[in-house]
């Protein structure tokens, strides 16, 4: 039995459409996005039959062209959000933006954010009262996203999609 081929379509789109996915991210995570953020790069939208992915690439009139006319694009930039059932999820890459913009941030020492790299969960005393947030090493690099659930005595830390969880399956 043949394997039906999966379409995918590209296209650029403008700011209001990023502007769309953007506000979806800020409210998660509690970010201030400047209004033109991807002003400089042109944006991708990759359109398949289970779910969007959204791309940067640098400004350039060529890729643009190249997906006007239908042609076969192997890369067209830089992976950020993955859009799937009208859910917005921000991918590793995006990550290193957020730290800039979001203010749902968990700074943990070594050795807990090492376990939350390994994809274990971790309950710590602190009480966080967001329940999305970005990890960040104590040298303020973005290391991964993170659900929190606070419990009696402190949070529950779930590592969501992090650098280990690349190394582990997604990569």
């Amino acid at each position: 039995m043949p394997s039906e081929k999966k379409v995918v379509r590209f296209k650029v789109i403008g700011t209001h459409e990023v502007k769309v996915y953007l506000d979806d991210i800020a409210l998660k995570y509690n970010c201030s996005f400047p209004c033109r953020m991807f002003g400089n790069y042109t944006v991708v939208e990759a359109e398949g039959s289970d779910f969007s992915q959204i791309f940067i690439a640098s400004k350039s009139t060529l890729l643009p062209e190249l997906l006007e006319k239908g042609l076969n694009v192997e890369f067209v930039g830089v992976s950020i959000m993955k859009v799937k059932g009208g859910k917005v999820y921000p991918q590793l890459n995006m990550g290193d933006i957020m730290v800039k913009y979001c203010k749902n941030k968990v700074l943990l020492p070594e050795p807990l954010v090492q376990k939350l790299l390994y994809g274990r969960e971790i309950t710590v005393r602190e009480r966080y009262y967001f329940t999305n947030g970005l990890l960040i090493s104590t040298r303020g690099e973005f290391l991964g996203f993170v659900n929190l659930d606070r419990t009696k005595n402190g949070t529950r830390i779930i590592p969501e999609k992090e650098i280990g969880w690349y190394l582990r399956s997604g990569g």
